[in-house]
């Protein structure tokens, strides 16, 4: 229950921030403009919060690896932290770069 209730309390958090931070929607004339805002805005917010996590993964690695004092399962347990880490923040800029595709060809094909 209790992870629960963090989870539901970060979510809306995140969400609260993501609408402030958000602020090009109101400026859309369209709906297909205020559409593509809105999603590219959200991605943005999406991708700083994957690259806070993804550096505070790779210190945490760091970190796990300095102090692993030649051990070599704990040496390898800290190198896989701070690879998906990398891969984490790859794929969530790979999530924007496919977004800014789609988005484009969209605009291409309905105009505006």
């Amino acid at each position: 229950m209790k992870y629960i209730r963090n989870f539901i309390l970060i979510a809306s958090i995140v969400g609260t921030i993501a609408t402030l931070l958000n602020t090009d929607v109101a400026f859309a004339a369209d709906g297909v403009a205020q559409a593509e805002n809105a999603l590219k805005g959200y991605i943005k917010i999406g991708i700083l919060l994957a690259g806070i996590v993804g550096v505070g993964f790779v210190v945490i690695g760091a970190i796990k690896y300095a102090s692993a004092s030649g051990h070599p399962d704990r040496m390898e347990k800290a190198k896989d932290t701070i690879i998906h880490a990398l891969i984490g923040v790859a794929i969530a800029l790979g999530a924007y770069a496919l977004v800014d595709i789609v988005a484009s060809v969209a605009k291409s094909a309905f105009g505006s």
